[in-house]
């Protein structure tokens, strides 16, 4: 989404006397036209788009993926054919020429800008992903590319930003976290949730929030937190590394094709498998030497393993190309503390050693952000915001990329939800029943494969119903202490009987055992201002949570205890202690 040109380097920077330097090449003496191919990303439709031959795309871009070589990237750069859905600029070879760069016919220069005869062209690339940069320097007498066999795979970039198109749906009363998979994802960028109305370009790529339908800083805990956004409000984002989750690379292992990295805890738990990752160059030692003696040679090995490049002209500015990381299984198992990148040197006395500065290497992951717990929607009904992704630049945040749409919107009801008092004496202390109906035939309680969580929101604890702890009703039956929270990590089955009395289902394999029970504190969200300018009136509020293993919870379809294979639907009844409110007018509530 920004506006920008390529331009090559060239030229011999090396000192005499000094060895070869990475960047040495010839200077550019001819004109040379660009075409832009996708190397991955959600841009490269390499059958459909980029090649006539479909039967000589898949076999290249196998081959491609597997080992990007010198020579199957200008295969590729020949036969790729330019598109419109990339870029807005080059997306033909007629538009290519526009963009021609003009060599100095005087004296050979270092730079090969393609930003045509006046210098002032300029593209906008639309999608994110790592693009290999094509030139071709022997043109015809209408400046196009002479033979496909002409091409060369000059270069590869990243660009930065999410997979675009995105579309996430949450639930109202809900406190929620954004997701976003993409490309060259930083601690420093941000996220902006904005009106469908608006660009997220509008405003020098500073468009104002959202100031309704939704709040940040949730949950709210004494009415100082949970409030509604203000007008240039952004959302922070966490990438996962070594420092958020406290583990580091050990050791690495050099081969031909790929380098395995041993890290020392579980990293299968937290990196997926093609997840991108850098790693910080100054944690890791080559050959036994440190950072500040490395070679211009020994800078471009560390370069490629840890996937943060310098610019030719430049040392000190750095651009991304990551490593895609796969998972290892050794005799059929998985290895939770290991994984490979696709980067490798061949066998022998020349093979760099990597090793790592005391205390291991340290790692981002540059494929996904999140934000911080902490969005929600109270409802009713659905609202639906515009998704903008920021880089920071001269201290400001830039929102260059419109990443989806975020909806908010009231849950699907279940198939039936009842709540039974046993009294509507106010102010009482006695049993209630909730039950409650899934919705027949929903393969996702039969197939997830992590467990389900069952959340127990209880809207309004002063005015409406307040859970008491389980056990004898007596004037002594309190409500757990407002700031008291278990996290999920230490859910118990013993926290379970502490929060109900009783569990039940009509299914013939009896109730379904809990992991664990766990809970929130009390909360209460910062109240708004009404538009008569009066402050809201906001509900205290609590949660209970059962957690079930996955495929052995909650059912969509249970079996008759009284007829043997009887399908019926489920019926599902918790029994707990509740404090009866003045607020309650019906048991819908």
């Amino acid at each position: 989404g920004k506006l920008g040109a390529v331009t090559l380097y060239g030229g011999l920077p090396s000192k005499a006397g000094g060895g070869m330097h990475p960047y040495d090449s010839v200077p550019f003496s001819q004109n040379a036209i660009m075409k832009l191919i996708p190397y991955d990303g959600e841009a490269m439709q390499w059958k459909k788009l980029l090649y006539n031959d479909a039967s000589e795309a898949t076999e290249l871009l196998e081959k491609v993926i597997a080992g990007a070589s010198k020579e199957l990237l200008d295969r590729a750069c020949g036969v790729a054919q330019y598109t419109d859905s990339l870029v807005d600029g080059p997306v033909s070879e007629d538009a290519a020429v526009e963009f021609t760069a003009f060599a100095n016919k005087v004296e050979t220069s270092q730079y090969l800008p393609f930003s045509g005869e006046q210098n002032d062209m300029n593209f906008i690339v639309k999608k994110a992903g790592n693009l290999v940069v094509c030139y071709c320097a022997t043109l015809n007498e209408l400046g196009k590319c002479a033979d496909n066999s002409y091409w060369i795979n000059a270069a590869m970039i990243m660009i930065r930003g999410p997979r675009t198109g995105m579309s996430l749906s949450f639930p109202n009363n809900f406190v929620v976290q954004v997701e976003l998979d993409g490309w060259g994802f930083t601690s420093n960028d941000t996220l902006r949730l904005i009106k469908t109305t608006q660009s997220c370009s509008e405003n020098g790529f500073s468009p104002r929030a959202a100031e309704e339908g939704y709040r940040l800083g949730c949950p709210g805990v004494n009415s100082t937190s949970c409030r509604f956004p203000a007008r240039e409000e952004d959302l922070a984002v966490v990438i996962d590394s070594s420092e958020t989750s406290g583990i580091k690379i050990t050791q690495f292992t050099v081969e031909a094709s790929k380098t395995t990295l041993r890290f020392d805890g579980d990293i299968t738990d937290l990196l997926l498998e093609g997840d991108a990752i850098t790693i910080d160059e100054s944690t890791l030692i080559l050959n036994g030497i440190s950072q500040e003696r490395w070679t211009a040679s020994q800078r471009d090995e560390i370069a490629q393993i840890a996937g943060s490049h310098a610019f030719g002209d430049d040392p000190t500015a750095r651009r991304m190309l990551w490593h895609r990381v796969s998972y290892v299984t050794r005799l059929g198992a998985l290895v939770k503390r290991e994984l490979t990148l696709d980067v490798g040197w061949p066998a022998g006395d020349s093979a760099p050693r990597f090793t790592t500065a005391a205390g291991g290497a340290l790692w981002f992951r540059r494929s996904r952000l999140r934000t911080n717990r902490e969005l929600k929607a109270t409802g009713p009904g659905t609202r639906t915001f515009k998704l903008c992704w920021a880089v920071r630049e001269s201290g400001l945040q830039r929102y260059y990329a419109d990443a989806g749409e975020v909806k908010f919107r009231d849950p699907i009801l279940m198939q039936d939800a009842q709540v039974f008092l046993t009294t509507q004496q106010i102010g009482a202390k006695a049993p209630l029943v909730l039950t409650f109906t899934p919705r027949q035939g929903k393969a996702a309680y039969r197939d997830l494969k992590v467990p389900i969580v069952l959340r127990l929101l209880f809207r309004d604890t002063t005015k409406k119903l307040e859970p008491l702890v389980a056990g004898e009703l007596t004037d002594d039956l309190q409500p757990l202490n407002a700031s008291d929270e278990v996290r999920i990590e230490d859910a118990t089955q013993a926290l379970c009987g502490k929060l109900f009395t009783e569990m039940w289902t009509n299914d013939a394999g009896g109730f379904p055992l809990p992991r664990g029970c766990y809970y929130g504190k009390q909360y209460k969200d910062k109240p708004g201002v009404l538009p008569d300018g009066s402050p809201e009136i906001v509900p205290t509020y609590r949660e209970y949570f059962i957690v079930f293993e996955p495929k052995a919870g909650l059912k969509a379809n249970c079996q008759d205890p009284q007829s043997t294979g009887r399908g019926i639907p489920c019926v599902y009844m918790f029994v707990l202690n509740a404090r009866i409110g003045s607020g309650l007018t019906s048991v819908d509530e």
